[in-house]
């Protein structure tokens, strides 16, 4: 996904940001051995530095700020910390983008950046083990499995990126090894080390 972005759009870099507390979902994660703020940008780092040529770059900025994760407060950290020409993009999938309008100043978000809607696959099923490891909505969020994005409704200036479709959600992903399935092939070789060496997502009596 980022990487058609990054050569259909003509962006030269990506930046990858682990939010520290997402202000719209929490993380159910009872008996289960979930990554730390730091040890989740570990992983994207690992990600990035993995990719030779340099345009994939992990910032802990919103780690380090700590608290609730506001998309507007790091776009001004972007703007005060980074060099570019024009604007910077913001990528978001579909289902992300059907709630934009529920965001802290999504309006100066707007204003800010370039949004870029990427396609999502929202047909996926939940299994009998979805509750395990899914990210419950707060407030009136309706989350990743709920959200209905309609382009003529999305009020905002955007581009819609022609992605492959793909059915894979970070949760199903989490759900496989909270299972004992197979992972390995969903995730880069350096993420599916890292999660496989600290069993994270996997269950604490193991």
């Amino acid at each position: 996904m980022a990487d058609t972005v990054l050569k259909e759009l003509g962006y030269d870099r990506i930046i990858f940001i682990p939010n520290s507390t997402a202000p719209h979902k929490t993380a159910k994660s009872e008996g289960y051995r979930f990554p730390t703020g730091e040890e989740r940008f570990s992983m994207v780092d690992a990600f990035c530095k993995s990719r030779k040529d340099g345009c994939f770059i992990a910032d802990p900025c919103e780690i380090k700020r700590g608290g609730v994760s506001y998309t507007i407060d790091t776009i001004h950290w972007i703007y005060e910390n980074y060099v570019f020409d024009g604007k910077p993009g913001l990528i978001m999938g579909e289902e992300i983008a059907a709630e934009f309008h529920k965001w802290k100043c999504p309006d100066e978000i707007a204003t800010l950046c370039d949004i870029i809607i990427v396609r999502r696959d929202t047909s996926q099923k939940k299994s009998d083990n979805f509750e395990k490891s899914c990210n419950i909505p707060v407030g009136d969020y309706k989350g990743d499995s709920g959200a209905v994005f309609e382009e003529a409704s999305f009020l905002y200036p955007h581009v819609t990126c022609t992605n492959t479709l793909v059915n894979l959600s970070s949760t199903q992903i989490r759900e496989k090894i909270a299972s004992g399935k197979s992972f390995y092939y969903l995730l880069p070789e350096t993420v599916a080390q890292y999660i496989q060496g600290e069993n994270f997502y996997g269950r604490l009596d193991q």
